[in-house]
């Protein structure tokens, strides 16, 4: 009989374990998927023209060394400043793991902060990775 309650207590205190465990890592990829990060990518402008709506431009974009190129939809207070052929540091914020390592899932997922001239040429750019 005494078997049977000490193997009765050990079952529970092992799925009371278990659960606890189940529950924390639940957390941990809640936090993860709530989790703001800023990254900032260096990207040299190659055009700019304007939009029907007065609010924005549209900044034809592309990285160092990449062949990837896209036009992308920019608030005009952000990019008061920018000129074709000129390189800019533009900073993102974004929820970890919602954004793709690509120009137009960056501007359609993450939310543009900044817009800011560099001087950095090649591999001095700063190309920071998407979480």
């Amino acid at each position: 009989m005494k078997k049977y309650i000490l193997l009765g207590i050990a079952l529970v205190v092992l799925i009371s374990i278990s659960f606890v465990v189940k529950k924390q890592s639940s957390m941990e990829v809640n936090n993860k998927t709530t989790q703001l990060v800023t990254s900032v990518i260096t990207y040299q402008t190659l055009n700019i023209a304007e939009s029907n709506d007065e609010d924005y431009h549209y900044l034809t974009i592309r990285k160092y060394q990449a062949e990837e190129i896209e036009t992308v939809k920019v608030k005009k207070k952000l990019a008061k400043d920018v000129k074709s052929d000129k390189s800019y540091e533009f900073t993102f914020q974004y929820k970890v793991g919602t954004v793709e390592e690509n120009i137009k899932s960056i501007f359609q997922n993450a939310e543009l902060i900044s817009i800011v001239e560099t001087d950095k040429k090649g591999m001095e750019q700063r190309q920071d990775s998407i979480q």
